[in-house]
């Protein structure tokens, strides 16, 4: 035997039902695996067996506070991403778990997952706080999405964020004790 890698995305064999390398030789497909620039794994959650899947959890977490005013959705954090692989029949979990705060009364915080840096179309969870002038202290939110039918592949999630008055600071702790986090977790 003798493995072979292959950038062609596999696909399924009509004649066998096997998912296997569209090449002339059809070699079967037994794992995927997505690279850095330097062709190096970056974490063992990118590579992903085909044969032999078993639940996986990927987790981001800030270790700063992170603030913003602005009025539309930007990234909370790059250290927030979580990059994941998944085959056609999968799925895939994201679970936000957020310690914030809105600095002014009657302010909304939205949060939201959005699904490879796509802000618009491929937005999850959207999740409106109103913080009131008598809220004093953080409070703790969580989104929970299931994420299906994304094509085959690497693909990550990433938590974004917005004020509805940019005269206030919307904050997501990462730090004093408060561990705002999000989890993927996939078979693979």
């Amino acid at each position: 035997m003798v493995l072979h890698v292959s950038t062609s995305v596999p696909v399924i064999d009509t004649q066998t039902g096997y998912m296997v390398i569209p090449t002339s030789d059809k070699y079967l497909c037994v794992g995927m695996m997505y690279t850095n620039a330097a062709k190096q794994l970056d974490s063992e959650h990118m590579a992903s067996s085909y044969f032999n899947r078993k639940s996986r959890t990927t987790r981001g977490q800030i270790t700063s506070d992170v603030t913003t005013t602005s009025t539309t959705p930007v990234e909370a954090s790059t250290d927030l991403r979580c990059g994941f692989l998944v085959w056609d029949d999968d799925e895939a979990k994201a679970y936000f778990n957020a310690m914030q705060v809105a600095d002014g009364g009657n302010v909304i915080l939205t949060l939201a997952m959005a699904i490879d840096g796509n802000t618009m179309a491929a937005r999850f969870g959207a999740l409106y706080r109103d913080v009131r002038d008598s809220y004093n202290a953080p409070d703790m939110v969580s989104i929970t999405e299931l994420i299906k039918g994304k094509t085959q592949g690497y693909h990550y999630v990433t938590m974004l964020y917005a004020t509805n008055n940019a005269s206030w600071v919307a904050r997501i702790y990462g730090a004093s004790g408060y561990n705002s986090n999000l989890n993927i977790t996939v078979m693979g």
